[in-house]
């Protein structure tokens, strides 16, 4: 197996950086085995990778476009000069049909997934097809606007967190400063743009824990408190599970001490309390099979 990768260790983009700049990765498969990949970047606000996920087939080859995002005037710098870039790869089956993004996710990804509040932003990625929603973006954060705000002055919009945290970093004793070196007043957002994005169609944030239901964005903050596929920590066994792990029984008690036990160096009150459910599972099954009897009786 082997994944040839061209450029093999840095990428580079070529000005002016006030318009979107691409470069691209070339990914060749020069073994005889399939393969799957997915591409990851330390800024994914500000890159927009296509495909970033896929498959391929032996002795073929893909070429990845890399899209830098312009830096608004004013913005805050973001050191896109070292961002990295993560490529992961691994041979999969002749009939593997994995969704990709599950496929490459680790324990770590899905203890990290949070709710759009949790996270203060909406990423892009999120939205649901190919529409272009630039004029949606956060100039602070790049991500889609949320909870949106704007400034009397210049007009633009901000995300609330976004902009209470830009005046908080570049507080002026004489006067509120906004990233468009404009005295900052706030307002409520126009009316127009709050309609463009209740148009909207994105993934809830627990997508890949199972989730697939298309919500729009006035719904997205409800939701997610609610969400059955949040991530919780399992305060017996501390792995990370969701809500629907215990409405399911996937995770149940047994496989908790299952977990505990694997990760205990001394065992022995986990080896008494898995004997102890044994023997709740031997009686409780006796139990259903008196009452079977039971209910067989002729009254």
């Amino acid at each position: 197996m082997a994944l040839a990768v061209n450029p093999p260790t840095t990428l580079t983009f070529y000005g002016p950086f006030n318009v979107v700049s691409t470069t691209t990765l070339k990914l060749s498969n020069t073994g005889s085995d399939r393969l799957a990949f997915m591409l990851k970047t330390t800024t994914p606000r500000r890159f927009c990778v296509k495909p970033n996920n896929g498959f391929l087939e032996p002795n073929t080859n893909v070429v990845v476009q890399i899209l830098l995002q312009p830096s608004l005037p004013g913005a805050p710098d973001d050191e896109s000069n070292r961002s990295k870039f993560m490529l992961l790869w691994a041979v999969v089956s002749d009939n593997e049909q994995t969704d990709i993004v599950s496929f490459t996710q680790t324990d770590s990804d899905r203890e990290d997934l949070t709710s759009t509040s949790e996270q203060n932003c909406l990423d892009p990625e999120r939205i649901v097809g190919d529409s272009s929603v630039s004029e949606l973006e956060c100039p602070i954060c790049h991500n889609i606007l949320w909870k949106p705000v704007a400034c009397k002055t210049c007009e633009n919009a901000f995300c609330a967190y976004c902009i209470h945290k830009w005046i908080k970093q570049h507080d002026s004793k004489s006067e509120k400063l906004c990233p468009f070196a404009c005295t900052f007043e706030e307002k409520r957002a126009p009316s127009v743009l709050n309609k463009l994005l209740s148009k909207l169609q994105i993934y809830c944030a627990y997508r890949d824990n199972g989730y697939q239901q298309i919500l729009n964005y006035d719904a997205l903050e409800t939701h997610q408190k609610t969400c059955e596929y949040k991530s919780i920590i399992c305060s017996v066994c501390h792995v990370t599970i969701t809500n629907q792990n215990l409405t399911d029984n996937s995770h149940n008690i047994r496989q908790c001490f299952t977990d505990v036990q694997k990760t205990q160096t001394d065992s022995q009150v986990q080896v008494h309390l898995m004997t102890l459910l044994d023997v709740i599972d031997r009686q409780n099954k006796r139990i259903e099979a008196l009452e079977s009897q039971i209910n067989g009786i002729p009254s």
